[in-house]
């Protein structure tokens, strides 16, 4: 399975090749990906990825390395279990952003919400900076020793970034 905690085009622009090395049987792995973020694969996904790049000054990244994007085949939600993970909605830095806690262990992949340091953009199409401070208001409510890995940059712990 591979799990995309948002649609952005810098998380995926290597998925078709993944879902090819990783193929059991001739069967590609599951592509899991919240609901509101769905348009960021498919048929539909290169417009979309066009637009937000474009908005970042960034087109011609997409346009270099793109190749058709697969459809998800799983929907992920809010509390949803994937393995020993939880899934978090967490909308702000795009409508279908999650994270993935590991409640027993202390352990969460934040994605592009919650960084060391910082969080996730909001200025493109989808982002929400009054939905992403109630995100991070969930986050930081966390056990204070909960380790954060980002979608970027170094891990860091709840308690470094209340």
């Amino acid at each position: 399975m591979v799990l995309l905690t948002h649609g952005h085009f810098d998380h995926l622009a290597a998925l078709p090749e993944l879902l090819a090395a990783f193929r059991d049987d001739g069967e590609p792995p599951v592509v899991a990906i919240h609901l509101a973020d769905a348009a960021y694969l498919g048929p539909q996904a290169k417009a979309a990825h066009l637009r937000d790049f474009a908005l970042a000054g960034a087109a011609e990244y997409v346009r270099g390395l793109w190749r058709p994007m697969p459809t998800a085949t799983r929907y992920l939600a809010e509390g949803d279990l994937i393995g020993p993970f939880r899934v978090l909605h967490l909308p702000g830095h795009t409508p279908g952003s999650i994270a993935l806690l590991q409640e027993g262990e202390g352990i969460l992949f934040s994605g592009d919400t919650l960084f060391a340091g910082g969080v996730g953009r909001t200025d493109l199409p989808g982002g929400n900076a009054a939905a992403l401070d109630r995100s991070l208001s969930r986050l930081l409510a966390l056990p204070p020793r909960t380790v954060v890995h980002p979608g970027h940059g170094p891990s860091t712990r709840v308690e470094r970034e209340r």
